[in-house]
């Protein structure tokens, strides 16, 4: 094999190495305005825990809830961006999702963490 020869050969593979190291893509899809569900079709964890607040709090079984969209967001602060009398916020971005359900003919924003672990209804 000749020196253009080799040298042609470790470009093709270091060329193919290169690619197959490069950041792996993102799914946007799952955490945008309209869709609540997380590549699979499952719904995301902040929308589940939304439904089942509305519906605890409501008195509604969850099937009678529709997820209207789930919207990623960074709050300004650890409150979710709702301000509550007496409570103090802790002034961090926190990643979390706008989730707005529909129950009964009625619109109802949530606003949770990305996990949905904490969540506040906004009135």
């Amino acid at each position: 094999m000749n020196r253009f020869s080799l040298s042609m050969a470790l470009l093709v593979v270091a060329a193919a190495l290169l690619a197959a190291c490069g950041a792996p893509s993102t799914d946007s899809s799952a955490a945008t305005s309209g869709d609540a569900t997380l590549g699979g079709g499952m719904p995301l964890p902040a929308a589940h825990a939304a439904v089942q607040a509305l519906a605890e709090a409501r008195g509604l079984a969850a099937a009678d809830i529709a997820i209207v969209s789930a919207e990623a967001v960074e709050w300004p602060d650890a409150c979710l961006g709702v301000e509550q009398p007496d409570q103090m916020c802790a002034d961090v971005i926190t990643p979390g999702y706008r989730v707005i359900l529909q129950a009964g003919g009625e619109q109802v924003t949530f606003h949770t963490d990305e996990f949905g672990a904490a969540l506040v209804l906004v009135q």
